[in-house]
């Protein structure tokens, strides 16, 4: 994982609380700003779920994003929305903690301090990974999640 690119955890989790609210009666100026913020959550976390090769939660939060698009916006009674609200939010939720899981790779990634890392080249992707000798025999490669061939 590339810790440069920050992590759709954040974002889809506030989009959820986002959604939770909308369930109540609010002046209609709220559910353009929703479609924005729900949108952008989900678009971004499909690119980081599809960068990440985890292609289902991309897909989901992809038609996440169509719904919500405040470009060309679908139409419903506020009877409708509600169900969509509450199932989107769910979903977002899910997403968060299924984007948010750490691997042994993230956390061999995330020690970027120690001196004694290897730089191990994963040979399905080509992808270079900084992994700690300690957790080198269940190092994953950050961009595949392929294991990492052992020493």
């Amino acid at each position: 994982m590339n810790d440069q690119v920050p992590r759709a955890s954040p974002g889809l989790a506030i989009a959820a609380i986002l959604l939770l609210i909308a369930t109540a009666r609010l002046p209609y100026g709220y559910y353009v700003f929703l479609r924005w913020a729900v949108c952008a959550a989900c678009a971004y976390g499909a690119w980081v779920a599809f960068r990440d090769n985890r292609t289902v939660w991309g897909w989901l939060l992809g038609a996440v994003a169509l719904l919500f698009n405040p470009i060309a916006p679908i139409r419903m009674r506020r009877e409708e929305w509600f169900v969509f609200d509450i199932v989107a939010a769910g979903l977002l939720l899910a997403g968060a903690a299924a984007l948010r899981k750490r691997t042994t790779s993230d956390v061999v990634m995330a020690g970027g301090q120690d001196s004694n890392e290897d730089i191990v080249t994963c040979p399905r992707c080509g992808a270079r990974n900084r992994v700690v000798p300690e957790l080198r025999d269940r190092a994953t490669c950050g961009k595949c999640h392929e294991p990492l061939p052992q020493p």
